[in-house]
């Protein structure tokens, strides 16, 4: 956003959005955060804050085992469902139809593209004997898919 000027030069003031839910569907919210930021770069016609708002409000959850459905966040992506150029690509929410499975949005294999395998069977092997087990990484987009695979 821009704020006002002061003696003749602009000053920009940064944007962060976190995204909090309480299922774990993290490729959503990865893909519904990268839209915004392509929205963002965009003239768009409404504010980042309407989309959000629309997205946290009217969206609903599937039901286990219903068909998928998708989210458009565009306007223009409404009008033409049936383009495969879209700019955006639509957010596709799905509840998988077992009950008693977890409802798990990860990548299973982050894991074993940042640890090597003698590495995960040690991080296994501590998680099974319920030790205290401290995470640090240089990429924090990674944390909470391989903390959530183990």
């Amino acid at each position: 956003d821009e704020m006002p000027k002061e003696n003749d030069k602009e000053v920009f003031a940064p944007k962060t959005i976190c995204v909090i839910s309480r299922f774990p569907v993290y490729s959503v919210l990865r893909r519904f955060l990268r839209n915004l930021y392509a929205i963002s770069l965009s003239q768009a016609e409404v504010p980042l804050e309407r989309y959000i708002s629309n997205f946290v409000s009217c969206v609903p959850m599937p039901i286990p085992g219903g068909r998928p459905f998708r989210v458009y966040l565009s306007p223009l992506e409404n009008e033409r469902r049936g383009d495969f150029d879209s700019r955006l690509k639509p957010l596709e929410l799905y509840v998988p139809p077992n009950p008693w499975l977890p409802l798990m949005d990860i990548d299973f294999c982050a894991p074993f593209k940042c640890l090597s395998i003698p590495r995960v069977l040690t991080v296994f092997s501590l998680v099974l004997q319920e030790a205290k087990i401290l995470f640090i990484s240089s990429r924090a987009e990674l944390l909470t898919q391989v903390m959530e695979s183990l």
